[in-house]
């Protein structure tokens, strides 16, 4: 049986060759992004609470915030991706308002401030099994300040919050001290939100409150922050997470105004650009984090602000597309020619895919491709005993320089352009066979492409 029809190419960009030689590379962060709801049991509905992500054990760790009734609670969940489990009622007190980060390099949960009913400027560790204290000293006491981990230096970054008036400083955390290593650089303000990009090595900061929702990006490279931007969208009680696999910063919801806007906007290292209009209900206080196994954000709970209603469910953008590379179908020929990807050889995004041509004659084939599966008969034409496995849409026909003798390679580059995440691209070689056939050709068997992110 054939493979099944590829997915068709856009227009634009109907060609992956032509795509490559007219340089139509289209920006990952333009990408639109898809929201799925995966879960509306786990936690119970809330709001102020927050999350972070266990890379070493694969989890989405979530702690505290203000469940229906207004009540604050102190009990820690994880979701593996497929359901949510309760890991431990003790360990800070029941809090809303704090901030969390993984340290990927110690393999802990970092948890500072919050309000508990006063404004706690405590420290805690999660290690997947239980909650420790380590630090009552260093920043003073506060809520809605920002964390993250910067994974290149090693300190987990905070910054600002709010008790009484908003907060302006910088601190680190080392996994042992507190220090503050900065009091100058965005205006003090709470309820902004932050994300470490590892592709450029440093911490970014949008919006916040002060009087009203600001705009501004500013970005920390453990030195000194540099405002990068003074437009985006703006936002307070909004919720960011930075995309390892799109190199891209995401941000979800919020506070803009009177208004939740249920929108998504990515940050490409140079500019905001809107991804999604659609996916979660509008909402704000609710928490996001990058899940870097499975290449995809997770959300949870929020409050839509009415009425102080709370929200229970959990929702990811859509899942990683893995790159495969698979042969199908048989070949003609005496011996037979074989088009075979090589191991490891991967149709990724940027990438070039290659395959070796086997008993080519004289080390000489060529390749025709396209986005369709065929299986169709070639005796008609005088190529009896071979079938044709892919469709030309793409190209008629690549000349493969040969390796050695018998052997030629092909190469399939693919742009840099995630319109073109999940096309099923479908690979033939053919070359001459004198006294085969009629025609004198053998054609190898397919090999179909399925163009992935990892």
């Amino acid at each position: 049986m054939p493979p099944p029809f590829g997915k068709g190419i856009s227009p634009g960009c109907k060609l992956v060759r032509a795509a490559c030689v007219l340089g139509v590379l289209q920006g990952v962060a333009a990408a639109q992004t898809v929201w799925t709801q995966v879960a509306t049991t786990g936690p119970s509905a809330r709001y102020g609470h927050s999350m972070a992500f266990d890379s070493a054990r694969g989890r989405s760790v979530l702690f505290g915030g203000f469940v229906t009734g207004g009540i604050l609670v102190g009990d820690t969940w994880e979701w593996d991706g497929a359901s949510w489990i309760q890991v431990a009622t003790t360990g800070p007190s029941a809090r809303s308002y704090h901030a969390m980060a993984y340290d990927s390099l110690r393999g802990r949960t970092v948890l500072f401030g919050g309000n508990d009913g006063g404004v706690p400027g405590d420290t805690w560790e999660w290690d997947g099994i239980a909650w420790t204290q380590v630090a009552t000293t260093g920043p003073s006491g506060r809520y809605f300040p920002s964390m993250v981990y910067d994974s290149l230096r090693g300190r987990t970054v905070l910054f600002g919050g709010y008790n009484g008036f908003p907060f302006g400083d910088t601190w680190e955390w080392d996994g042992t001290t507190w220090t503050q290593v900065a009091a100058t650089g965005p205006s003090a303000r709470f309820n902004q939100s932050m994300a470490y990009d590892s592709l450029r090595g440093h911490t970014m900061l949008f919006g916040g409150n002060t009087l009203n929702e600001l705009s501004d990006t500013w970005t920390w490279d453990g030195i000194i922050w540099t405002q990068v931007a003074t437009i985006g969208p703006a936002r307070t009680y909004h919720s960011m997470a930075y995309d390892n696999l799109h190199g891209r910063t995401l941000l979800f919801g919020g506070e803009s105004g009177a208004s939740l806007p249920a929108d998504t906007w990515a940050w490409d290292g140079i500019g905001w650009t809107q991804v999604a209009a659609t996916g979660p209900s509008g909402r704000y206080l609710h928490s996001i984090v990058y899940d870097s196994l499975r290449g995809l954000i997770v959300l949870f709970g929020g409050t839509p602000g009415s009425g102080g209603s709370y929200l229970g469910d959990t929702w990811e953008t859509e899942p990683t597309v893995i790159a495969t590379a698979q042969v199908y179908g048989t070949a003609c020929g005496s011996p037979a020619i074989t088009l075979v990807p090589h191991t490891g050889s991967r149709p990724i995004l940027g990438h070039t895919q290659i395959s070796d041509i086997n008993h080519a004659f004289f080390g000489f084939a060529a390749v025709i491709w396209g986005v369709t599966g065929q299986a169709l008969p070639l005796d008609f034409m005088g190529i009896d005993g071979c079938t044709l496995w892919s469709g030309a849409e793409g190209e008629i026909g690549s000349f493969c320089p040969s390796t050695s003798f018998t052997t030629a390679q092909h190469s399939f580059s693919i742009p840099f352009d995630a319109t073109l995440i999940g096309v099923h691209v479908y690979l033939q070689a053919w070359t001459a066979a004198p006294g085969f056939n009629t025609m004198g050709i053998a054609t190898s068997n397919g090999v179909e492409l399925v163009i992935g992110e990892l």
